[in-house]
């Protein structure tokens, strides 16, 4: 959060008043040791000998004897007053929960001093209210969007639990652990001044909706992405005029858009009936119309590369099976490659090299991959399930037209009960 990335930093406990010391708890006397002078430090800094047991009575004042050690590296103090409260002169970013401490860092030797206030009070008073000042040490070096300032407000809430996990827990030695380490970084680092990484920071505000006839060569263009060779694509702009005013029981297509604030669309989904139902001969005919009003199936998901990873294609998969399910299907599936299985896998789908699921008595329709890809299912009503069946390698989805009872097994050739 800061312009330049600071060398070292140590976190350490000081009254709020300087000119009336208080008596410590049994926490702090375990904490505090001396801190080392300025004169003592020469690079590379020397490591910090521990002496818990100095006399408060010939310790120096209290803001240069006593600090909490966590095991962070030492750096040079300066002698400036300690950093006022959050709620004075706005120079801080309150972020923390200890009763009454500071977070110092040094951009370098000899620079001056930023600092981060750490009150329990004020974070209780404006832990719904965090505030962000920029100064010149501490300027957000973003493109200046309220989104991205909102993220970084909300990562700013996140990093308390970090702050609250430093400041109440004693690491043991003079060097930081991995574990701080990465606690540190994750603190105080620098966000780059780069615009398009700013866009990725936060998802543009985007709504999803049906493609319109206005939308048609955009679209075309966005499916096209994903295939440019596909020989569907003649078909995409006739199915997105069909669905105009068309519910989902009557058009068996589904094309979607997720729109920017600006108007632009930065995603699309294509989806309707399974292909397998149309080219696969291996379903029998008998039941082709019936499995195409309670099977969906999602074809084609494509999102711009600058909205990628901000939830753009989670919203349009998530829109899409709710419209499914509202239509009357009861299960949606989708073909991927191996690598986007974690993908899948969190937005609940299944997925098998083949294809199993129960149709009605002994019939059974079997598809296996050819090419590598994968199948993937995830169920939308509570009739539909997986069942084990001997002599399949696979689950069975049933549920679809009618359960399956549990005696069946297979015997290479048809489901026997």
């Amino acid at each position: 959060m800061f312009s330049k990335s600071p060398r070292s930093w140590q976190l350490r406990s000081v009254p709020i008043h300087p000119d009336r010391p208080r008596s410590m708890s049994s926490t702090e006397e375990t904490l505090c040791r001396p801190v080392l002078s300025r004169s003592e430090i020469d690079p590379p800094m020397q490591p910090r000998v521990p002496n818990p047991g100095v006399p408060r009575s010939k310790s120096p004042p209290w803001r240069k004897q006593w600090t909490p050690s966590y095991g962070f590296p030492r750096c040079p103090w300066s002698d400036q007053e300690p950093f006022p409260a959050p709620g004075g002169s706005g120079e801080g970013i309150p972020v923390g929960c200890t009763e009454e401490s500071e977070l110092e860092w040094n951009s370098s030797r000899d620079t001056e001093v930023n600092r981060i206030a750490l009150s329990l009070r004020e974070i209780r008073a404006r832990r719904r209210r965090l505030q962000m000042s920029e100064t010149p040490q501490t300027q957000l070096k973003t493109s200046g969007e309220p989104d991205v300032l909102r993220k970084l407000v909300a990562e700013l809430c996140a990093v308390l639990t970090d702050v609250q996990e430093i400041a109440h827990k004693t690491y043991v030695g003079d060097m930081p652990q991995e574990s701080v380490r990465a606690l540190a970084g994750r603190i105080l680092r620098v966000i780059a001044d780069d615009s398009t990484a700013g866009a990725r920071l936060v998802p543009a505000h985007f709504t999803i909706r049906n493609a319109q006839r206005a939308d048609a060569d955009t679209f075309v263009g966005l499916i096209g992405q994903i295939n440019p060779e596909s020989p569907n694509l003649p078909h995409v702009r006739r199915a997105i005029d069909n669905q105009e005013g068309v519910s989902l029981r009557a058009n068996n297509t589904l094309a979607l858009v997720a729109v920017g604030r600006h108007g632009k669309p930065i995603g699309a989904l294509l989806g309707g009936i399974p292909q397998w139902l149309i080219e696969d001969r291996s379903c029998p005919p008998a039941y082709r119309l019936p499995l195409m009003t309670r099977v969906a199936y999602i074809s084609s998901v494509f999102v711009t590369p600058a909205c990628r990873g901000t939830g753009v294609g989670r919203a349009l998969i998530g829109h899409a099976e709710t419209l499914f399910h509202a239509g009357g299907r009861t299960i949606v599936t989708l073909v991927h490659s191996p690598e986007l299985i974690p993908y899948y896998r969190a937005l609940g789908y299944t997925a098998f090299t083949t294809f199993a699921a129960h149709l009605s008595k002994d019939a059974l329709l079997r598809l296996d991959s050819s090419d590598g890809s994968l199948v993937a299912t995830k169920a939308l009503d509570e009739s539909v399930g997986r069942a084990v069946i001997f002599g399949l390698p696979v689950p069975v989805i049933t549920g679809i037209l009618e359960s399956l009872p549990p005696s069946a097994w297979y015997d290479g050739e048809r489901l026997r009960f």
